[in-house]
């Protein structure tokens, strides 16, 4: 590819893919993780507090 397009580094255009899908991961997974996240939160801070 890079003998191809030599202006299109792998790098390039891999990174920012990679964000964009653990963002649309994150975003999907939100849903499933937010009463862990609650709990976690929530005994912060009771420990913080006490």
């Amino acid at each position: 590819m890079a003998r191809a397009a030599p202006q299109l580094n792998l790098f390039s255009i891999g990174f920012p893919v990679t964000l964009l899908g653990g963002l649309i991961l994150l975003f999907l997974m939100i849903g499933t993780m937010q009463p862990t996240i609650m709990q976690a939160f929530d005994t912060g801070l009771r420990v913080w507090l006490r």
